[in-house]
């Protein structure tokens, strides 16, 4: 495989990798999401949660896939970029690590989210996945 075609090949195995992360997040994260956000006292505001929690992840995950590029300082041109194989392995290294980093925010920010709500339910006495 010349390095044109390692290029095209691990970018888009970098990119499906970044999105079955995100599901995976989703997947085991997905249910204690849920259940907290159905004791959150305000009408429709847990479904439009529960829509956004997945999206969110992969959107997230993706968006640090996609912030890192090939081109810098030293390589401006197309050429220059997959004449290196070992350039192309790191770039691919940055976007799964960015990915990932990504990744980690995006569930941070749900748990604050989640947080809240909890907050909000146990003032008013409610225990969380309680309706």
């Amino acid at each position: 495989m010349n390095n044109e075609q390692y290029l095209v090949t691990s970018y888009f195995t970098v990119a499906v990798l970044s999105a079955l992360t995100a599901l995976v997040t989703f997947r085991c994260l997905g249910r204690s999401f849920t259940s907290i956000v159905e004791a959150a006292p305000w009408r429709g505001f847990p479904a439009l949660l529960r829509r956004l929690f997945p999206a969110g992840l992969l959107l997230l995950s993706l968006a640090g896939f996609f912030s890192v590029t090939y081109f810098s300082c030293k390589r401006s041109t197309y050429e220059e970029v997959i004449r290196d194989r070992a350039y192309l392995v790191q770039v691919n290294q940055q976007q799964i690590s960015m990915s990932l980093w990504d990744l980690a925010i995006a569930v941070l920010l749900w748990a604050a989210i989640a947080a809240g709500i909890m907050a909000i339910t146990w003032r008013g006495g409610k225990e969380p996945g309680e309706h």
